[in-house]
């Protein structure tokens, strides 16, 4: 790349304006059309299920107790639940991992241009969460997301990790005691025979933390430009 144009990509990021300063995906837009996902399919859930047990209902008005309950082990709609509503959540927390996961390998990229760091994010060693981290640290002196925001954020990696390749059971996982000890520390998140079970909560848990760790993330970004900006106006006097 010219050395012109990776200057004028590098101004553009210090000043947050221009073609290349501005963030193509508003983060706080994304967390809203997160919410507004999961509302929205943990309604469709609830709702179905209650209009197949309502179906159901009126087939059962003239079976006696012993035959209700014979009738609702046969017919009780768990599909809405077992099926649908784990693979809702699944799928919403593997959506809240890329979301954090793209929005930090933009910062490091753009803290690799202004710095002019010798090297790449690509050339560092390590989990998808701890390459950044070490990248921006290293070169952005990022103080924030604090130490124990981004443990809360390896912990719902490790779920989302366990959920696509282990096909949820976690008992053979690196990180199966950390999960274990991470479970009982938030609502929403259990094991069943090693096997992680999901419940509303834990995604909006999830939500939450992508949140307040993605804010503090550009924070630190603004921060960071912030001092850039001021150096490159030096410089110029």
């Amino acid at each position: 790349m010219p050395n012109d144009f990776k200057d004028r990509i590098r101004k553009d990021y210090i000043s947050g304006g221009g073609i290349f300063g501005q963030f193509i995906y508003p983060y706080a837009e994304e967390i809203k059309k997160s919410k507004f996902f999961l509302d929205t399919m943990e309604e469709f859930v609830i709702s179905s299920e209650q209009r197949e047990i309502d179906a159901h209902k009126s087939r059962t008005n003239d079976l006696t107790p012993e035959q209700l309950d014979e009738y609702w082990q046969w017919h009780y709609p768990v599909h809405w639940q077992e099926i649908f509503a784990n693979r809702i959540r699944a799928s919403f927390i593997m959506q809240n991992c890329s979301f954090v996961e793209g929005e930090l390998n933009e910062i490091a990229e753009r803290v690799g241009v202004v710095s002019g760091a010798p090297i790449k994010l690509r050339d560092l060693t390590g989990s998808t969460l701890s390459k950044p981290k070490k990248f921006i640290e290293a070169f952005g002196r990022f103080t924030t997301p604090e130490a124990g925001s981004w443990e809360i954020m390896e912990r719902i990696f490790d779920v989302r990790n366990v959920m696509v390749h282990e096909a949820g059971y976690s008992g053979g996982y690196r990180n199966h005691k950390k999960l274990v000890e991470f479970a009982k520390s938030v609502t929403g998140l259990s094991f069943s025979n090693d096997h992680i079970q999901v419940e509303r909560e834990f995604c909006d848990y999830c939500l939450n933390a992508a949140s307040d760790f993605v804010t503090n993330l550009h924070s630190a970004y603004d921060s960071f430009r912030a001092t850039a900006s001021a150096l490159e106006n030096m410089k110029a006097q």
